[in-house]
């Protein structure tokens, strides 16, 4: 069964300690909201499985996964696809800002 979930005040901060953790677990699709107003015009993304020990997310290549072209106005930008299959995930800014993080999750219920 697929489920939709929003995680409300989630802290992008300018460092992996100043950032909020969000439990992914079964994601297939999201979105992060950033209001307007916002100073964030790039998340570097960083993942873990045991929501202690965080490395930042590369792709094939060795590239950053990254949002980008957030332009300091309110709208929702899509959530790398290389989030899917990772438990947990924090997103560091060039500024800090607080966010909604919102998905389509495959359930986790039996």
């Amino acid at each position: 069964m697929v489920v939709q979930r929003s995680v409300s005040g989630v802290v992008i901060g300018a460092t992996i300690g100043a950032s909020t953790a969000v439990n992914v677990g079964g994601l297939i699709a999201g979105h992060v909201h950033v209001p307007g107003s916002s100073s964030l015009t790039t998340i570097t993304w960083h993942g873990s499985y045991n929501g202690t020990d965080y490395s930042a997310l590369q792709g094939a290549t060795g590239t950053a996964i990254t949002s980008t072209s957030i332009d300091g106005t309110a709208g929702c930008y899509l959530l790398p696809s290389e989030l899917a299959g990772l438990k947990w995930i924090k997103g560091v800014g060039n500024a800090a800002e607080t966010v909604v993080v919102s998905g389509k999750f495959e359930s986790q219920e039996a």
